[in-house]
């Protein structure tokens, strides 16, 4: 059977169990894939090679795709358009196997149920209750939706390969980098940096396999962080329509982009000191113009030295805040505070200081910390005592949209939220 098994390496008794029980051949024959950031940019070849869910896998290629339980799928436009790249990958008479939760389940974390999977997909033509498996065929008038999930499949070698990189001197490029700045005077600053930037990458061509390793960290990234935001916005803000989004050390865009192209939010400013992030954005930000145009806009800096434009109505920083300074960083969140419009929504989400991030990559569920950080990452006191300074600060699972208590958060990876009063 030409076959491809997506599981987590760390559930990986229980995945095999569990897709034997549904299909007891299905498990011995199948090249399998983890949920792990790894190097491989192709294929695995045996079910032994580790791979990643978003390598390039061509179009026609298997006859049964299975996604095991223990990689959680959300119902948002990720989760969809990666679903529809699964769809295209199988043979025209092959099968999707999906995990499925309970009505109520589904709807309280922001997973698919059943019901939710035949509203996408179509009928299923095979499932077990029990196991929470069901079969799906091959549509093939399944439509992506329109997601960054997209963008990485279509657009990832210009990223990483130094041959596929534009000419930053061709007009249209001057073009598209004035219309995505926050301030158009600094448009020949950024492609000056870009340029430096890619002149760089260029003489270091073995650097391929991890530019292309954080494209799948951050584009993997989205899955959770897109859901739980827009649920954290429609909770805190859900008479808003005109949600203006701040996201500091964001990257290059990605949340901001992807809560963009689904209305959630009406504009978002991504700030980010990096030129490899201002590169990718431009890339991000030229495939998406038409959606994005007027909407989006990239700011060369720290969060510490960011000049707002206008007040906000959402401000984040996702495992970014760490790294303003900590004699300025009650400072720079009540500048901040103070650009808040009423009613909005200060969201903080830090790793939180253990013995583990000594390590330079603790873990593929904590997110790659650069090494020597340990140091200055917050305790919960810390974290908890400085956003307390500005009201009640209510907190979110970063693996399931769902609100969670102080003491069941613990030293959990979380999402921190204070609300400005109207």
């Amino acid at each position: 059977m030409n076959a491809l098994y997506l599981r987590d390496e760390s559930k990986r008794e229980k995945a095999v169990a569990k897709i034997s029980e549904y299909q007891p051949e299905y498990a011995q024959t199948a090249p399998v894939v983890f949920s792990e950031f790894s190097l491989h940019t192709s294929q695995p070849s045996n079910p032994e090679q580790v791979g990643n869910l978003l390598y390039p896998c061509a179009a026609n290629s298997f006859e049964v795709i299975a996604v095991d339980n223990s990689i959680p799928l959300f119902r948002n436009s990720w989760g969809k358009a990666f679903l529809a790249g699964l769809n295209r990958s199988l043979l025209s008479n092959g099968s999707l196997i999906l995990p499925f939760y309970p009505s109520k389940i589904a709807k309280h974390k922001g997973y698919w149920s059943l019901k939710d999977l035949r509203k996408f997909l179509g009928c299923e033509i095979g499932r077990n209750t029990q196991l929470g498996l069901a079969a799906f065929k091959r549509s093939d008038t399944l439509a992506p939706p329109v997601s960054v999930v997209n963008w990485f499949h279509h657009s990832h070698p210009r990223a990483i390969h130094p041959g596929q990189f534009p000419d930053l001197n061709l007009p249209e490029v001057r073009q598209t980098v004035s219309a995505m700045c926050l301030h158009p005077d600094r448009t020949e600053e950024y492609i000056r940096l870009m340029r430096s930037h890619l002149e760089t990458e260029a003489t270091q061509p073995e650097l391929i396999p991890k530019r292309f390793k954080q494209l799948i960290y951050y584009t993997m990234g989205i899955s959770n962080k897109h859901a739980c935001l827009d649920h954290i916005i429609q909770t805190h803000l859900p008479r808003r329509t005109d949600v203006r989004f701040v996201d500091h050390g964001g990257g290059f865009g990605m949340l901001g982009i992807e809560l963009l192209l689904t209305e959630r939010i009406q504009t978002a400013v991504n700030c980010d000191p990096s030129a490899r992030n201002l590169f990718l954005s431009f890339l991000l930000f030229d495939f998406f113009r038409d959606h994005l145009n007027g909407k989006y806009h990239f700011e060369h800096t720290k969060a510490e030295t960011f000049t707002y434009p206008d007040p906000v109505d959402v401000i984040c920083y996702l495992v970014s805040f760490l790294y303003v300074p900590d004699e300025i960083k009650y400072a720079t969140l009540q500048r901040d505070w103070d650009h808040l419009r009423p009613g909005g929504i200060l969201v903080i989400q830090e790793n939180i200081r253990s013995e583990t991030f000594k390590r330079e990559t603790p873990s593929k569920f904590k997110g790659v910390q650069r090494k020597g950080d340990e140091p200055i990452m917050f305790t919960v006191e810390k974290i908890d005592e400085l956003m307390g300074r500005f009201g009640d600060v209510r907190r979110y699972m970063t693996t399931a949209a769902v609100p969670i208590s102080k003491e069941e958060g613990g030293v959990k990876l979380l999402f921190r939220v204070v609300q400005k009063k109207e």
